[in-house]
């Protein structure tokens, strides 16, 4: 992803998001708290709903199903 680009997932429950590269802001509709991902850290979506994925750096990151 490149810096500042947005990547939307809906509905996303139990879907894991790995930050390969670089570093991810990750929000959810519904939770106070948001998330930020270096380089080898994994995020795992606990809810239904929208969950933004934002890129603060360059980034490269994986969905797993």
């Amino acid at each position: 992803m490149k810096h500042d680009s947005l990547l939307r997932i809906e509905n996303g429950r139990e879907l894991k998001i790995s930050c390969d590269e670089g570093i991810l802001w990750i929000t959810q509709a519904g939770d106070f708290q948001d998330f930020i991902l270096a380089s080898r850290e994994r995020f795992v979506i606990n809810r239904e709903g929208l969950v933004i994925v934002s890129a603060i750096t360059d980034a490269c990151l994986n969905v797993i199903f």
